[in-house]
């Protein structure tokens, strides 16, 4: 997937999820059988929503401790 694939997708509303999903499926030679689309597409609105998390934090300034040092690492 490349950078201009996944902006369009991360882009998609859920309204146009079902579409998009159905055409990156043909755009691979991919049928969808009718039984399982509804959970495909939900899938992919997920998937959506959790890459979008991700990328958000990673563009996000990395957390500092009290003392604007870096954040100590998490010890159980």
């Amino acid at each position: 997937m490349s950078s201009r694939d996944l902006e369009t997708f991360l882009a998609t509303p859920d309204a146009a999820i079902a579409a998009y999903g159905q055409a990156r499926a043909e755009a691979v030679g991919l049928a969808l059988p009718a039984t399982v689309q509804a959970g495909v597409f939900d899938n992919l609105a997920l998937l959506r929503t959790q890459t979008a998390l991700v990328a958000a934090a990673l563009a996000a300034p990395l957390a500092t401790g009290a003392d604007g040092g870096p954040t100590p690492p998490f010890r159980p």
